[in-house]
């Protein structure tokens, strides 16, 4: 399957180029990973934003308030979504979120630890709430989300059950469309499950 190609910036139409204009010049635009291609295209999730601004503006914003104003540390966000993306296999998730993880000074063998789904190398804190992101991603057991509740008090278990499925449904996304790592990243899930 051919990977989907985001619409390049002088293709955009003006409710496109609105969308586009407030993820570029959003909280987002220091990010570490990387927002654009060389060429100005949107890369991963934010391009298939644009084929539906009408869906693709709230869906901007739900990430936005996930990252930048919830109530969730830097370290429990991260965690969620990297189990997330190990757990969907989303490449671009991980490779975005491993290096937003080490900009953000998280301990790179939390990350991989996480990586290696080796639970027993998390801080004792982190543990239900990775293990009830690995859940939602797989759509198993719900009982590690209902353990994971009474740790964590009502607005964080909320606050890290929307980040979870909202990661999960970026991978799913990405996933059907096709939607590949910038040009010169090494693929991590190609071969199955790595080490980081």
């Amino acid at each position: 399957m051919s990977g989907y190609v985001s619409i390049h910036p002088s293709e955009l139409d003006p409710d496109q180029r609105a969308l586009y204009e407030r993820i570029v010049g959003g909280p987002r635009a220091g990010s570490p990973a990387g927002l654009l291609a060389a060429d100005g295209r949107l890369q991963g999730p934010f391009g298939l934003m644009l084929l539906s601004p009408e869906v693709g503006h709230p869906l901007q914003e739900l990430g936005a308030a996930i990252r930048f104003r919830s109530s969730l540390d830097d370290l429990m966000r991260e965690s969620v979504i990297l189990a997330v993306a190990v757990e969907r296999k989303s490449e671009f998730e991980w490779h975005v979120h491993s290096r937003v993880s080490e900009a953000l000074g998280i301990d790179p063998l939390v990350v991989a630890a996480i990586g290696r789904r080796d639970d027993a190398a998390l801080p004792d804190h982190l543990r239900p709430v990775v293990r009830m992101a690995r859940s939602i991603a797989t759509r198993n057991s719900m009982s590690e989300v209902a353990l994971a509740r009474h740790g964590l008090g009502d607005r964080a278990f909320f606050e890290t059950l929307v980040t979870a499925t909202y990661y999960a449904l970026l991978a799913d996304l990405l996933q059907s469309f096709g939607v590949g790592l910038p040009a010169g990243v090494p693929e991590r899930f190609a071969g199955g499950d790595q080490d980081c």
